[in-house]
């Protein structure tokens, strides 16, 4: 996925993600990519590791207990990142 942001920002996502339906769980490894238009060889990169459980509720699939494992910032040409700012890409339990 690729989104334009102001100031002609550029964020790219990309995840990997591996669901069992025998062990109703999934997870998955997604990075968050970001560059402005004008130098795209400078980027900042977070990537994230992340799972969730899954049940059905008659023909409808529901996610819960989702957590995050790792968060990490692989690189930070922009200089944009904080410790802080890397753990607000979690969501649940780290």
């Amino acid at each position: 996925m690729k989104s334009v942001l102001p100031d002609d920002a550029i964020l790219e996502v990309d995840s990997h993600v591996t669901t069992s339906i025998k062990d109703l769980n999934s997870y998955s490894k997604s990075f968050f990519k970001f560059y402005f238009k004008q130098n795209p060889d400078l980027v900042s990169v977070i990537s994230v590791e992340s799972s969730e459980k899954m049940d059905f509720e008659g023909d409808i699939m529901i996610s819960f207990n989702s957590k995050t494992h790792k968060t990490n910032l692989i690189k930070d040409d922009l200089n944009i990142f904080s410790p802080e700012s890397v753990k607000s890409f979690t969501r649940g339990i780290q």
